[in-house]
Parts: structure tokens; C-alpha cells; sequence
């Protein structure tokens, strides 16, 4: 009698099969990371934010925004924003697991006069009245005023006191200015704490404060000049405020952080 032909499966052969597929697929899940290894990030913001931001060419996003898995090497970021001159700036990036820090401050075109920004003032000059570029605009605090960008000069004046400083407003830009009697120290800027620092470097709750980044810890409350960094005691010529839902924080703190991450 005849045999009948049939298919037949050999089990070791498929497994082998499914064997060969399983590596391949974790190797490449394996590869990205393999990539990857070495390369190092970077944050870049900017003043004003909201800008543009190319890397060597390529368009990655809006500033503030960290940028991850940059090769080894010198690089070139370009920041633009309708109304102010291209800034390029060279960087070299080195295989750090911290973030480098790159901020850009733009310059106004002439042309970007003619557009407003805000601006908030605030003083520790009891009753003090307000002069904007000679005219007065009220008592203090002065909450967000729009006008046009460019340079102005603010005046604080209080029986007999007074003190007054030029100011930068910027096309589509909130700055807020602090001023202080003229026998305290020298007025302070607070900038935005998002221009300066990653979302996760700092948290605000209840009023408290508290920023970790670049191994160090700052805390402070909103109102109160006097803040705590790495647990000693250190006070700067402004408290943290929020304005128009954003932090603020004096200048030349957000500053020291940066210079901090760069070491």
C-alpha cells in the first residue's frame, strides 16, 4: 500500500528559529542605548524665551528645552525670535552625565521698538510713588503694565527718598524689577526660573521654595529675602515671586546655579 506524503515540522529547527528572532530583537533594543552611551545633554534658554533653537543646523525647538544624546564635540547653536538678531554660539560638549548649561540673551532689532512687552514693579519704599520715563503711574506695587519694548527709566519716590535705574523691556517679555532705598543695596532683576533652570530642578509649595541642581539645595519662601543654600544661611536683594503664574528669582542666584553646573 501506498504511504501517503505528508509535511512534518522538525521542533528542534523552530526553536532554533525563535531563538535567533528573541536575540536580534534585544539587540536592537540594546543598540539605542549602546548609542547613546557617552553623549552628554544640553539645556539652553534664552532671554526672551520661546525662541527658536537649531543645533548645528537642525531645528530641536523652543527655548527653554534640554536637548539629550549630543555627541562629543564642538557644536553650534543657533537661537532666533521674530524682532531680534540671530545669535549663534559655539559650545563643546564633553561625555558629563550633568547637563550643559547654555543662555542666550538676544538682542532687539530696531524694528522690535515698535513692539510692547510688560512690566511689573516692585519696592520696598513704603508709599512710594512710581515715575515711568518721567511720568507717574502710580503707587507701588505696580502690577504688570504693558508698554512699548526697549529702554525705560523707573523712578520710585517716598518723602524725601528715592531711588531710579534704567530698564530693558523686551517685545513679548514680562520683566519684573525690584527696587530698593537708595540706602540699601543696589536694585536687583528677577528672571524667570524656567529660562535658567530644568522644570525638575525646583518646586514651590505653600510658599516653600526649594531648588536641588548642580549639587547644591536652595531653600527659600516667597516675601522673604533670606534663603538657605547647601544649609548655611545667604540673603539676596529679592524674595521669590510669582508673576503671571511663573517663579522669579533673583538674577544673580539663577546665575550662580548655572556657573555651579558648568564646573
Amino acid at each position: 500500500m501506498a504511504r501517503r506524503a505528508g509535511r512534518t515540522t522538525n521542533s528542534k529547527g523552530g526553536s532554533m528559529r525563535s531563538l535567533l528572532v528573541c536575540c536580534l530583537l534585544l539587540a536592537l533594543s540594546i543598540a539605542p542605548a549602546a548609542a547613546d552611551r557617552g553623549r552628554a545633554a544640553i539645556f539652553i534658554s534664552s532671554l526672551p524665551s520661546s525662541a527658536d533653537v537649531w543645533l548645528d543646523g537642525v531645528f530641536v525647538g523652543e527655548s527653554p528645552i534640554l536637548v539629550s544624546a549630543v555627541a562629543p564635540g564642538h557644536h553650534v547653536i543657533s537661537v532666533s525670535k521674530a524682532g531680534f538678531t540671530v545669535q549663534d554660539v559655539g559650545v563643546d560638549v564633553g561625555s558629563s552625565s550633568e547637563p550643559l548649561m547654555e543662555s542666550v540673551r538676544l538682542a532687539a532689532m530696531t524694528s522690535a521698538l515698535r513692539q510692547t512687552g510688560s512690566l511689573a514693579i516692585r519696592s520696598d519704599i513704603a508709599g512710594g510713588t512710581v515715575f515711568l520715563d518721567g511720568s507717574s503711574i502710580g503707587r507701588l506695587p505696580i502690577a504688570t503694565r504693558r508698554l512699548a519694548a526697549g529702554s525705560h527709566h523707573v523712578e520710585v519716590r517716598a518723602k524725601g527718598d528715592s531711588v531710579a535705574r534704567d530698564v530693558d523691556v523686551y517685545p513679548d517679555t514680562e520683566t519684573v524689577v525690584v527696587l530698593h532705598a537708595a540706602s540699601s543695596a543696589a536694585p536687583v532683576v528677577l528672571a524667570p526660573a524656567d529660562g535658567y533652570l530644568p522644570d525638575d530642578a525646583f518646586t514651590l509649595v505653600g510658599g516653600k521654595l526649594v531648588i536641588r541642581y548642580a549639587g547644591h539645595k536652595v531653600v527659600g519662601h516667597l516675601d522673604q529675602r533670606d534663603y538657605a543654600v547647601d544649609d548655611q544661611a545667604r540673603r539676596y536683594d529679592a524674595a521669590p515671586a510669582v508673576v503671571g503664574g511663573r517663579l522669579y528669582l533673583p538674577l544673580a542666584l539663577l546665575q550662580w546655579l548655572v556657573t555651579e553646573s558648568k564646573k
